[in-house]
């Protein structure tokens, strides 16, 4: 999750940049970054939306959200 969490931080640049394109609090960026505490799943999709899927719920809450679901839809799509 971290390494997510960091893609999303570099994607726009600093913490301070994704708490403000997210709604979220600096301070809980940081405890995510390190490893303090969990990115919720609302948080999740925050992230998703703001980095327009560069970093997905998925990968940031994986025992939330299944990510196998999310590749049955595609393949049903196709």
């Amino acid at each position: 999750m971290k390494d997510h969490v960091l893609r999303a931080i570099a994607h726009f640049g600093s913490q301070s940049a994704l708490a403000k394109a997210t709604g979220l609090s600096q301070a809980a960026v940081s405890k995510w970054v390190r490893g303090l505490d969990r990115v919720s799943p609302r948080s999740a999709i925050a992230i998703q939306r703001a980095t327009n899927g560069l970093v997905t719920k998925e990968q940031l809450c994986p025992d939330i959200f299944d990510d196998a679901s999310n590749r049955e839809d595609q393949q049903g799509a196709a």
